[in-house]
């Protein structure tokens, strides 16, 4: 809640929502005034909107904190779009392929992008985040602190390539870690 001209207090009650605030947030809520106090009866979030998860070209492969030999090599080689984050044995495979690099903070012929950012390949946007909040906390609050800045999350990604064990599905968005996803079906496994 925020009122230039003034404050408000808001009573809340202790739930999961209001145990995650931050001093900045932006978030909605319902409920009634009281004397001087706003009693809350809910908390809502701007959150992404639930979307048909939108199609693309291409094989992607999301790798994270891993040495690249062998199945990891061999599944870089058949992809399109290779998205790394603190890899190793990437630069010798990147130099003898005609997929497109993404490599977070890396060098090389490939693109450098920083934690976090937003790019596009096949068509698809993807958020790349290794903060410590986790990915559909920050699609809840379409919004990151990282480094001491503000990141916003406009627009809405289809796919956020994030530190996490396994991929899952958020309202449409695919959150995934180490592993595959084909653009065209955006049939994702994990490695």
């Amino acid at each position: 809640m925020e009122d230039a001209t003034g404050s408000v207090s808001v009573l809340a009650n202790k739930t999961d929502a209001s145990s995650k605030l931050n001093e900045d947030d932006v978030i909605a809520s319902t409920g009634y005034m009281r004397g001087g106090t706003f009693e809350a009866d809910a908390l809502i979030w701007p959150d992404v909107p639930t979307m048909t998860p939108s199609k693309g070209n291409g094989k992607m492969i999301f790798l994270s904190n891993l040495k690249l030999t062998g199945k990891t090599i061999e599944l870089v080689k058949a992809a399109d779009y290779v998205f790394i984050y603190n890899c190793t044995g990437w630069l010798d495979v990147a130099a003898n392929t005609s997929a497109q690099w993404v490599v977070v903070g890396g060098s090389g012929n490939i693109t450098v992008v920083t934690d976090p950012s937003i790019v596009e390949a096949g068509g698809l946007k993807i958020l790349i985040h290794f903060g410590k909040d986790l990915a559909a906390d920050v699609l809840r609050r379409r919004f990151l602190t990282s480094n001491g800045n503000d990141f916003i999350v406009e627009p809405a990604p289809d796919i956020v390539f994030t530190s996490t064990a396994e991929h899952l599905d958020y309202r449409g968005v695919t959150i995934i870690g180490n592993g595959t996803i084909d653009a065209a079906t955006r049939e994702a496994l994990a490695l």
